[in-house]
C-alpha cells in the first residue's frame, strides 16, 4: 500500500462540503483510531475538518493502478487548521505527533504491506500575518522537511531521507484579500523558492481556484480541481 502523508493546515485537511466527496472507494485507507480502516471524510484529527483534495488524489491514483488488491493507498491525516510553519520544525508539537503518528502506522500488527510514497503539503496562510515569519518560510520548511525526511530515514522507513517527494500547493490567490494577512505576497513567493531549499518537492498552481467566501478556504470544487492538480504533480514527478 502507498501511503501518503497529509500534512500542513486547514487547506489540506479540508474545508469543502462532506457530501462532495470522493470517499469511500475500494482499495483506499486511512489511518485512524489506531487502525487502517475504509477511508472516509474526514481524514485528519482537526476537529474542523471536512472534505478535502486527497479524495480526488486517491480516485485518479486508483484509476491509474487499478489495483487487483483490497489495499492499494493509503493516509494519514496529520494536517491541523491554523497551525503555524513553527509547529512542524524540528520540536514542534506536529512535528513530533507526525512521527509518532508514522511510526504507529507503519508498524502495526495487521496492517498492509505499507511503503511510503509522497507528504502533500498546503500551509502558510498563518505565517502571513508577519513580517518576519513570511520572510523566512522557505529556509524553515527546508529545514523542518529535510529534517523530518531525514528522521524517518533513521527509522528505517525510507532508503535515504531524498527520496521521499513532497508536493506543496500555492496559497489561493484570494488570500490577498484578507487584511489580517498583510505578507500573503512574501509567503507566496517562498513556497515557489523552498522547491530550490528542498530536494525531490514538485509545486502545484492554484491559478482559476476559487474560496468558499471567507476569502481563505477553497470550495469544493475547487478542492478536487486542487486534488488532481497534486496528483498529476505526484505522477509526472514519480516518472521523471
Amino acid at each position: 500500500m502507498k501511503v501518503f502523508l497529509l500534512m500542513g493546515q486547514s487547506n489540506m485537511s479540508g474545508r469543502g462540503e462532506l457530501n462532495e466527496s470522493r470517499l469511500p472507494l475500494s482499495g483506499v485507507m486511512m489511518w485512524k483510531n489506531n487502525n487502517w480502516l475504509e477511508a472516509v471524510e474526514p481524514l485528519c484529527a482537526d476537529p474542523r475538518a471536512a472534505m478535502g483534495l486527497a479524495g480526488e488524489f486517491a480516485r485518479l491514483f486508483v484509476d491509474d493502478t487499478k489495483p487487483s488488491h483490497t489495499a492499494c493507498i493509503g493516509f494519514i491525516g496529520l494536517a491541523v487548521g491554523g497551525s503555524p510553519l513553527s509547529d512542524w520544525e524540528p520540536g514542534g508539537i506536529h512535528y513530533v505527533t507526525a512521527v509518532e503518528t508514522v511510526t504507529a502506522a507503519l508498524q502495526a500488527s495487521g496492517a498492509p504491506p505499507c511503503e511510503l510514497a509522497g507528504i502533500l503539503w498546503h500551509q502558510g496562510e498563518t505565517d502571513c500575518s508577519e513580517a518576519h515569519l513570511a520572510d523566512s518560510w522557505a529556509l524553515r520548511f527546508a529545514r523542518s522537511m529535510n529534517t523530518f525526511r531525514g528522521t524517518l530515514a533513521d527509522l528505517g522507513f525510507l532508503p535515504a531521507q531524498d527520496v521521499l517527494p513532497i508536493i506543496i500547493g500555492q496559497l489561493g490567490t484570494f488570500v490577498a484579500k484578507r487584511e489580517n494577512l498583510p505578507f500573503y505576497t512574501i509567503v507566496q513567493e517562498q513556497i515557489t523558492k523552498s522547491c530550490a531549499h528542498v530536494s525531490n518537492t514538485s509545486l502545484v498552481a492554484v491559478t482559476g481556484l476559487s474560496d468558499k467566501g471567507d476569502n481563505l478556504h477553497f470550495n469544493s470544487d475547487s478542492l478536487h480541481l486542487l486534488g488532481e492538480r497534486y496528483y498529476n504533480a505526484f505522477k509526472q514527478h514519480s516518472s521523471s
